[in-house]
């Protein structure tokens, strides 16, 4: 009986060891469930920023290649300004120079070519006519004095839109 109540005494401190062992690996496997639930969440918060940054990426290159698309286009614009404002100088030097023209012919001839024009009329339809013409010079003297004014402001004017076209050019490059 001696015997028997050893291998029962043994068989029972196997089993209990056994059992103690059974539960210290469950407390294993339950904090392996654990930490593996952890990483598939970290694992899953870095995949939602990954597809945040790659959005964020794309709508960078997105806008990159709109505000591109807008200097080449205003590169363009600016091209033609400059073209329209050497026209337009161009014109100016052009009606200067014969404004410059008429002055120094009248500064030199004076006004009393007018009055030697009338006194030769020979009849009153003569000199009704001369006055037309006398009259005829003046008003497109007038006219080119205005039309060089325009060109002025003008040139003045697209001078300084160009410079506002560079300004807007440097702020989007």
């Amino acid at each position: 009986m001696k015997g028997k109540k050893k291998i029962v005494s043994l068989l029972l401190a196997t089993t209990l060891c056994f059992g103690m062992a059974a539960q210290v690996e469950a407390a294993g496997i339950d904090e392996a469930k654990k930490k593996a639930e952890e990483l598939e969440n970290q694992k899953k918060a870095a995949e939602a920023e990954k597809e945040s940054l790659t959005t964020q990426l794309a709508d960078i290159i997105s806008d990159m290649e709109e505000t591109k698309t807008k200097i080449e286009d205003m590169e363009e614009e600016i091209t033609a300004k400059e073209e329209e404002l050497i026209e337009a100088k161009i014109d100016e030097s052009n009606q200067y120079d014969s404004m410059k023209k008429r002055i120094q012919y009248m500064y030199e001839n004076g006004n009393t070519q007018f009055i030697e024009i009338l006194c030769a009329s020979q009849s009153i339809g003569d000199f009704l006519n001369n006055a037309e013409y006398i009259t005829t010079i003046s008003e497109y003297d007038r006219d080119m004095l205005t039309e060089f004014q325009e060109v002025v402001e003008t040139v003045e004017k697209q001078e300084k839109e160009l410079q506002e076209e560079y300004d807007d050019l440097e702020v989007m490059q």
